[in-house]
């Protein structure tokens, strides 16, 4: 048995709704209001480097036993990860950050990930696969697909619950 535990993924049909709101944003001009400073820390995946390191331990016998952090090397801040997708769409709307607005909601309700640290010592892993996705280029395929396909996905009424709050 091998178990891995990846970080935030995201890519093409992603079924949660973390890029594609930033994209609504963009899209239809809404700010975006980020948890306190903006500066906390996270880490993504593409699919696409998941299913490649899966492949990757399958077929290598020796590997059994082991439990593998997979994700980027690096984390990136929430507010750096906003200024990714405007790299990836050419697009940019207003960032607000919610402790300058004295708002202690929690962060779900109006933004798609929780207000906590989440990034992996991905160095075991690195071993066996590097990650080969590059973030923005990650970005705009699920911006592409994004354009396709938005009326389907699934969105949560952040914008709704922003007003309210500002």
């Amino acid at each position: 048995m091998v178990i891995l535990r990846p970080p935030y993924l995201y890519g093409p049909m992603n079924n949660l709704y973390r890029e594609s709101y930033i994209f609504d944003c963009l899209l239809n001009c809404d700010p975006i209001l980020v948890p306190s400073d903006g500066q906390t820390k996270i880490q993504f995946l593409h699919i696409d480097d998941l299913c490649a390191q899966i492949k990757e331990i399958i077929i290598n016998d020796e590997i059994i036993g082991i439990a593998f952090n997979v994700g980027n090397k690096e984390y990136i801040t929430f507010e750096k990860w906003i200024e990714k997708c405007f790299e990836a769409t050419n697009l940019k709307t207003k960032i607000l950050y919610a402790n300058q607005y004295n708002i202690n909601e929690n962060s779900r309700a109006y933004f798609p990930f929780r207000d906590y640290e989440y990034y992996l010592d991905t160095s075991l892993i690195e071993n066996i696969y590097i990650v080969k996705k590059d973030l923005v280029v990650g970005l705009k395929e699920s911006f592409e697909y994004y354009k396709k396909f938005a009326e389907v996905d699934k969105k949560e009424n952040f914008q709704e619950y922003i007003r309210k709050l500002l």
